[in-house]
C-alpha cells in the first residue's frame, strides 16, 4: 500500500457500517479531487488569463471593425471578419481548455475507486442491485460543484454591491 492509497483509504474506515463509510469516503475523495481541481484551475488561469483575456479583446475588437465595415458600404470585410473568427476560434478554446484543467482529479479519483472496490455495488434504496461503485463519487462531485458555483456567485455579487456602494 503506498502513501496515496493511505490517503484516500482513511475515509473509508472511519466509521463502521459499510455503506456509510462508502458514501463518506466518496464524498471525502470528492471533496479532495474539487479542491486540487480548483486549485489546477486557479494555476491554468493564473498562467493563461492574460492570453486569453487578449484573445477576447482581440475577437471583440475585429467583431466591432467588422461591423463598422457593414455599416459603412465596405466591400470585402471578410478579412477583419476571419481574424475575429480565428481571435474568438482562440478564446474559447483556450477557455474550455482552463475550465477542464480542474477535472482530472476526479478521474484519477474515479480510476482509483474503481480499481480498489472493483465489482462493488453500492446499496440505495428503491434501486435494486445497488448502484456502481463509483457513483457516490460522481454525485458527491457534482453536489460540491454546484454548491460552490452558487455560494462563489452569491460573494461576488455582495463584493459587487459593496463596491457601489463605496465607489
Amino acid at each position: 500500500m503506498n502513501i496515496i492509497d493511505i490517503f484516500c483509504m482513511a475515509p473509508f474506515r472511519w466509521i463502521d457500517d459499510p455503506v456509510s463509510a462508502f458514501w463518506l469516503g466518496s464524498a471525502m475523495l470528492a471533496l479532495a479531487s474539487f479542491l486540487v481541481g480548483q486549485a489546477t484551475s486557479w494555476l491554468a488561469m493564473r498562467f493563461n488569463g492574460a492570453g486569453l483575456q487578449k484573445h477576447v479583446e482581440d475577437a471583440r475588437r475585429y467583431e466591432n471593425a467588422y461591423l463598422g465595415m457593414l455599416r459603412h458600404g465596405e466591400a470585402n470585410p471578410s478579412g477583419v471578419n476571419s481574424l475575429a473568427n480565428e481571435s474568438f476560434g482562440k478564446a474559447f478554446f483556450m477557455g474550455i481548455a482552463t475550465s477542464a484543467a480542474g477535472l482530472w482529479p476526479v478521474f484519477l479519483a474515479a480510476g482509483w475507486i474503481d480499481l480498489h472496490f472493483a465489482g462493488v455495488r453500492v446499496p440505495l434504496a428503491g434501486v435494486e442491485g445497488g448502484i456502481s461503485n463509483v457513483a457516490p463519487l460522481v454525485l458527491a462531485y457534482i453536489a460540491l460543484f454546484f454548491t460552490f458555483s452558487r455560494f462563489s456567485k452569491a460573494v461576488r455579487a455582495r463584493l459587487n454591491r459593496t463596491a457601489c456602494a463605496n465607489g
